[in-house]
């Protein structure tokens, strides 16, 4: 987890540690999802993520990190 500086959004780093693909759901009780992206390890935006009723969903490629950018 690490928080931005420039666009007050967090970075959530991701393990899928299995030879399979994975889905994730992200969602907070706390907090409302506002947006999300797929982004590379620096947190530069490679693909927009739909948001729905708070929580975004998105594929985990096997034995990879993958990165979320996510604002509230």
């Amino acid at each position: 987890l690490h928080i931005t500086q420039d666009d007050d959004a967090m970075l959530l780093r991701l393990l899928n540690a299995s030879d399979e693909p994975q889905t994730a759901t992200i969602k907070s009780d706390l907090l409302q999802i506002k947006s999300a992206a797929q982004c590379d390890l620096f947190g530069n935006v490679d693909e927009t993520l739909n948001v729905r009723d708070g929580a975004v969903t998105f594929g985990l490629p096997p034995r990879r990190i993958s990165v979320l950018k996510v604002t509230f």
